[in-house]
């Protein structure tokens, strides 16, 4: 029995925590300290994300359409049903405001469509008028050094076997002077 009810406590106690809604952080109350947290809470679909409004001093749900510049990216991935594509909030390119978009609704710029993996990104096609999904282990062999990654300290090479492209950590001399700290090296 006692087993049963801290499995009870357990659940209850993370989906207070953790399935929390941004509705019900309209206002902040005095424990409430960190408005970022408003980004963890659930949403009543996807087409919204949960943010802080300075406003109302408290969380709401706001579409893309909806937020300042400086919260493009704090909006939610999110996917197309249909499709399984996914959609990101980005800036409008006269910087009026936010846009939802697909990776190929881009034309240049591509690297603004955060993909969120190191193995995907959204990058300029072969004919060079559009944008479009790629990931590294797809390239071919002979073009693996045109794919760039999201972060800088890492590149799409050709495998150690020779057979395919991979995500590898660059070496510290690949690196530019700025970058160095993001340098890791490994056990040799």
């Amino acid at each position: 029995m006692s087993k049963k009810f801290i499995s009870y406590l357990l659940l209850v106690y993370f989906s207070v925590t953790y399935c929390q809604k941004c509705v019900e952080k309209a206002t902040f109350t005095e424990e409430d300290t960190d408005p970022h947290i408003c980004l963890d809470l659930e949403v009543s679909s996807e087409e919204f994300t949960c943010i802080y409004d300075e406003n109302t001093k408290g969380c709401v749900e706001k579409r893309c359409e909806e937020l300042s510049l400086e919260q493009c990216r704090d909006f939610r991935y999110m996917t197309e049903e249909t499709t399984n594509r996914p959609k990101r909030c980005i800036e409008k390119d006269d910087k009026s405001g936010c846009r939802l978009i697909y990776c190929e609704d881009l034309t240049s710029k591509c690297e603004r469509f955060f993909t969120g993996f190191e193995e995907i990104n959204c990058v300029l096609n072969q004919k060079g008028n559009q944008c479009q999904l790629a990931n590294c282990t797809e390239q071919p062999i002979s073009n693996c050094g045109g794919f760039t990654p999201y972060t800088s300290s890492s590149k799409c090479t050709l495998n150690i076997n020779g057979t395919q492209c991979e995500i590898q950590d660059k070496d510290c001399e690949e690196l530019d002077p700025e970058e160095c700290r993001a340098y890791h090296a490994d056990e040799n």
